[in-house]
């Protein structure tokens, strides 16, 4: 008896959690508009074939617009940079923007993740990971933030 007990605790905090988790999924699929702030991370750089990982802090602020899951599209705004189109995955993890760029000295591959997991301050986390290489030398960089829908 107290073993049936103990299960139906335990399938009535999970599927609270998912009935939860289920709403702010359907908040994130929703939102046609983000503003994410990003503060905290790390960055590794390559020193003779050795990664070098080391603390690094920014202050970056990015909006994400005209979200569009159905097209699989959004635009992407950083401060006084003309706003860029990106593309979206969605899956249970949340939703991902994705941004390429390729030049001659630079070529980079940036994803967003907002994940339907609200931090403290009931705002969206998220993280930032850029793959750089910057004249044939790579440089990982990944921070951790939130965003908040609309605005």
């Amino acid at each position: 008896m107290r073993l049936h007990i103990i299960v139906f605790v335990f399938m009535a905090m999970f599927t609270v959690q998912a009935i939860a988790d289920d709403s702010l999924t359907n908040q994130l699929l929703n939102a046609r508009r983000l503003k994410c702030h990003f503060n905290q991370g790390i960055g590794t750089k390559w020193i003779e074939s050795k990664p070098k990982t080391s603390p690094a802090d920014i202050d970056e602020e990015i909006l994400y617009d005209s979200i569009d899951i159905k097209d699989l599209s959004a635009r992407e705004i950083m401060g006084n940079e003309s706003p860029r189109d990106v593309k979206l995955l969605v899956n249970e993890t949340g939703i991902h923007f994705l941004e390429m760029d390729n030049n001659v000295a630079l070529a980079a591959l940036y994803i967003t993740t907002v994940f339907p997991v609200l931090a403290k301050n009931d705002e969206f986390i998220a993280a930032e990971t850029r793959h750089v290489t910057v004249t044939g030398i790579p440089f990982i960089e990944q921070y951790f933030g939130t965003c908040k829908i609309g605005l």
